[in-house]
């Protein structure tokens, strides 16, 4: 049976991991002691549209570990990758694979140094979920996806084991031949909507409210869709209709996890979303007058964040 170590047990983690530790999967979550103690106490309870699980999860918490597993799935904030590293590499072995369900793409070059190319699946997760104050997870997705898939000819075969595995799970599942668009598109989905609330500090509806917010939010989607042409995995024309409706849309109380963090005082992954996006533009050669100016509200809120 495939041994699979999770990294972390929040939203995303807590999600898939329980999940597939309920469908028999073996499953370790590697958590920080005061997750782990909450954990052993309460178990790891995941509600959502249509079950409630509450699972046993005392026996496979550990705080660090000594020994190389078959998976290692990733799903901290991308802006933790770098403990997040530190963490997992005992647990990446020889035949090792890892699965990033991180935001953004910047975290690929890093785990490719580190660990190798060919060690590095593709993946993304696409749930709305969230950890509640008693250490609950609760899923607004019916069901919570996670899309994954080989990036390169050597890894076909793990994937195909991989699939398999996921789908005893009662969760989706995407295995794409092509996970390099699907990261594209979740990478301009996500740093759109991102640029979007943050600049204008407001939902999509607050700011389809105002005289120029529509115009706004379509340079913003035009500016990331130029980007992403430019590496070479130009958005589908149903993504892109998908980005203007969805963005525009009267009366959408639509808000990204980046907005909601601000609004919170909490740490942003700036630098991975927006910060990239508006670098890989630039390296491009685009203008991005509206990625920039919402990547410099972005780091001035970091930089006022870390004074106060």
């Amino acid at each position: 049976m495939m041994r699979i170590l999770v990294l972390g047990a929040g939203a995303i983690g807590g999600y898939f991991g329980g999940l597939l530790l309920h469908s028999g999967a073996d499953v370790t979550f590697l958590v920080r002691r005061r997750r782990r103690n909450l954990l052993k106490k309460n178990g790891l309870v995941i509600h959502t549209p249509d079950q409630d699980y509450d699972i046993a999860v005392a026996d496979h918490l550990v705080e660090q570990v000594d020994e190389p597993y078959d998976l290692v799935i990733l799903s901290c904030k991308a802006y933790d990758l770098e403990e997040a590293i530190k963490a997992i590499t005992p647990a990446v072995g020889p035949d090792t694979h890892v699965l990033p369900l991180l935001n953004g793409l910047r975290h690929y070059d890093v785990l490719d140094e580190t660990f190798g190319a060919e060690k590095i699946l593709g993946g993304l997760a696409k749930n709305i979920c969230t950890m509640q104050k008693d250490g609950s997870i609760r899923s607004w997705s019916r069901p919570g996806n996670v899309t994954f898939g080989p990036r390169s000819e050597e890894q076909l075969d793990f994937c195909r084991q991989l699939e398999e595995l996921l789908l005893r799970a009662p969760i989706s599942v995407t295995h794409s031949s092509h996970i390099t668009s699907a990261l594209w598109d979740k990478f301009c989905l996500i740093t759109v909507l991102g640029a979007i609330n943050c600049l204008l500090r407001g939902s999509i509806g607050d700011i389809m409210a105002t005289r120029n917010g529509r115009d706004i939010a379509l340079a913003i989607i035009d500016e990331c869709a130029g980007t992403a042409k430019a590496a070479g995995y130009p958005l589908s024309e149903a993504s892109l209709d998908y980005l203007q409706s969805s963005m525009t849309r009267e009366g959408s109380d639509y808000t990204s996890s980046m907005f909601r963090d601000m609004e919170l005082g909490k740490s942003v992954e700036a630098d991975q979303l927006v910060g990239d996006m508006l670098i890989r533009a630039e390296d491009a050669g685009l203008s991005t007058p509206f990625l920039k100016a919402a990547y410099c509200t972005l780091q001035t809120y970091m930089l006022r964040r870390e004074k106060s």
